[in-house]
């Protein structure tokens, strides 16, 4: 929903603020949690841009790629830059129109986005007008639910992700991976059946990125529900993933999937062990082919702008001709 939208909801809500008075209950009550769905994805293919009468072709992004992710699996996409994981994930979650093929959860076709497919973006879309709590519970808000009902969930949420005390703070008083925090909490709330990652963490330093990964565990752990995570940190990827799913260069395919044999709960020492070590190097192989794969193909067309359109290697431009004698900082002598 964009800001825009989010404002004209506020401003149609009858109880609007004075949910802090205990108005607004006669709505209808909180969805019950539905469990983790299963993603199944057939022949996806996937273009951006073109459309514009003029302008450029639409550009192929991902090509008949199939997927399929068990309910309460934590997957991640993995791939070299510009290979189409945000694209598919932006279809997975409903955002973005297939070209070809079928994208489905418990067999049920994605058509748009729903409350039941939740999404993290890597920069936050928390509307700086509310507090950390009416951010948190705007879905519950946008569906009917009582006013007493979704603070409490949203309350129990945000203590979830260690949020606990800063429910009247404002998303400019919080830093940025607490403001992470606070977005995983507002996707959960609404108990989706699936939650799509994109790169969420990726703005934070290390230190902080580790723990938000460490906390991403443990909820994930209670609440159950499946999740498609897309990076391009090898490390975060083996530390986070049941499975990885590594991509070929653009238009996208899953080149490999790969099974993460690593017990759960996974700690720091683990990404020093050398059965990590090993694995990361095979990730980073397959990245690295792929991503030379990908300048490979793009070389010959570099070449091709550099020639003419007859074939012929075009001619350098012609030199200027020399300025006037006049214009190089001196006149000739007049004649005797």
């Amino acid at each position: 929903m964009t800001p825009e939208a989010a404002r004209t909801a506020d401003r149609s809500d009858g109880a609007g603020d004075g949910d802090a008075r205990g108005g607004d209950n006669d709505g209808a009550p909180a969805p019950a949690p539905t469990g983790p769905g299963r993603v199944t994805v057939r022949g996806l293919t996937l273009g951006l841009g073109g459309g514009r009468r003029g302008g450029p072709a639409s550009v192929e992004v991902v090509r008949d790629l199939d997927l399929d992710v068990a309910p309460g699996e934590l997957v991640c996409l993995l791939g070299p830059s510009g290979c189409g994981k945000s694209s598919l994930l932006s279809a997975l979650a409903g955002f973005l129109q297939a070209s070809r093929g079928t994208i489905e959860v418990d067999g049920r076709r994605v058509t748009g986005p729903e409350p039941e497919l939740g999404m993290v973006f890597q920069q936050t879309s928390l509307l700086p007008w509310r507090s950390i709590e009416e951010n948190v519970a705007f879905g519950l808000k946008m569906r009917g639910a009582p006013a007493r009902e979704r603070r409490a969930a949203a309350r129990d949420f945000l203590a979830l992700v260690g949020l606990r005390g800063f429910e009247r703070h404002y998303p400019a008083q919080l830093s940025g991976g607490m403001q992470q925090r606070a977005e995983i909490a507002r996707a959960l709330i609404n108990q989706p059946r699936v939650i799509f990652m994109d790169e969420p963490f990726a703005a934070l330093d290390a230190q902080t990125r580790f723990m938000m990964q460490e906390l991403l565990l443990g909820v994930w752990e209670r609440v159950g529900t499946t999740v498609v995570f897309v990076t391009h940190d090898i490390d975060e990827a083996l530390f986070l993933g049941d499975r990885i799913f590594v991509m070929t260069s653009r238009p996208g395919r899953i080149r490999e999937a790969i099974a993460v044999p690593f017990a759960r709960p996974r700690s720091l020492e683990l990404t020093t062990a050398a059965p990590f070590v090993a694995l990361k190097r095979h990730c980073l192989d397959l990245v690295r082919e792929e991503t030379l794969r990908s300048i490979a193909a793009a070389a010959p067309a570099a070449a091709e702008r550099v020639v003419s359109p007859g074939g012929r290697q075009a001619p350098p431009e012609a030199e200027p001709p020399s300025p006037p004698a006049s214009r190089r900082g001196w006149t000739a002598s007049p004649s005797a």
